[in-house]
């Protein structure tokens, strides 16, 4: 006989996922006594998971995705729905500099610049330090010393990041 069906949900916003984020999918069963004993996970045709729990979290969830599971019962299954979620592909940014010169005097302004513009937020670290989070997408720092490597990384109006973007290094005299 045919077991009880299932059905599978995420906690993915409306928008979508931004890549890389963390998604948990759980499948639940019509017939909420009915107990599997494994739960396969699939995007598309590829098995991501398969155990006793009927949960799956995930990082890697990429554009073009198919997630849906099959709940074994004994020698019996059931196939969930597919959902199938929009992933905001992490964009590349850009770092510049309003100073051409790989070598400047200590306490010259230089001012850094992350594009495109159309982020919410803007991050500047220099090494692994945090310099800025704001609005702004330029920074003027006259208190650089060696060694320093300036980049950044940008957040869209849905919390999505980008990638980090490449780095600028100033030998300070």
């Amino acid at each position: 006989s045919k077991t009880p069906g299932i059905t599978i949900s995420s906690n993915a916003p409306a928008f979508g996922v931004c890549e890389g984020s963390a998604v948990t999918f759980t499948v639940t069963s019509i017939n909420s006594s009915y107990v599997y004993s494994n739960y396969q996970f699939y995007n598309g045709s590829t098995l991501i998971q398969s155990r006793s729990s009927n949960v799956l979290v995930t990082t890697a969830l990429q554009p073009a995705n198919s997630i849906y599971a099959v709940a074994t019962s004994n020698s019996c299954q059931d196939i969930s729905n597919t959902l199938s979620l929009n992933v905001i592909p992490k964009q590349k940014i850009f770092v510049t500099s309003n100073v051409t010169q790989d070598s400047i005097c200590r306490g010259v302004p230089v001012t850094y610049t992350l594009s495109p513009t159309s982020y919410q937020r803007f991050r500047f670290f220099n090494n692994v330090s945090l310099m800025q989070d704001s609005t702004l997408n330029t920074i003027t720092v006259s208190t650089l010393s060696n060694p320093n490597r300036i980049f950044g990384q940008a957040e869209d109006i849905n919390g999505c990041l980008s990638e980090f973007s490449d780095t600028i290094s100033k030998f300070i005299y």
